[in-house]
């Protein structure tokens, strides 16, 4: 599978999360830029000093005072290094922190996302 897949899950589930909580705020914030040569380490280090955070989730949601971050893969994509240790972090804070692989899975997560328990 390649990061077009994954795309359109995360434009599945983007749906399904606005047609399920649509008052809910959902923001993407690109983590995805030039990655080659000279222009991709000036975008890298630009992203940086504007205070992107490597690892950060693809989604977050707030609802209800409450923020889930959501990381979307592949059915075998995997969590890198600094994707981990983010969810760790957050997680630490009190944050829940979500890994979705198809749209199929916001429904089960509905109670977390709205702020109730699961």
């Amino acid at each position: 599978m390649t990061s077009y897949d994954e795309d359109r899950i995360q434009k599945q589930i983007v749906a399904e999360l606005r047609a399920r909580l649509p008052k809910a705020i959902i923001h993407h914030s690109p983590n995805e830029g030039n990655r080659g040569g000279t222009k991709g380490i000036i975008d890298g280090q630009r992203r940086k000093a504007m205070g992107m955070h490597k690892g950060f989730p693809d989604l977050e949601v707030i609802c209800n005072g409450k923020v889930t971050f959501i990381e979307v893969k592949t059915p075998k994509g995997k969590l890198a290094p600094s994707q981990k240790l983010f969810m760790e972090e957050v997680q630490a804070q009190g944050f829940d922190y979500l890994l979705m692989r198809s749209a199929d899975e916001v429904r089960p997560a509905l109670d977390i996302l709205r702020g109730r328990a699961a």
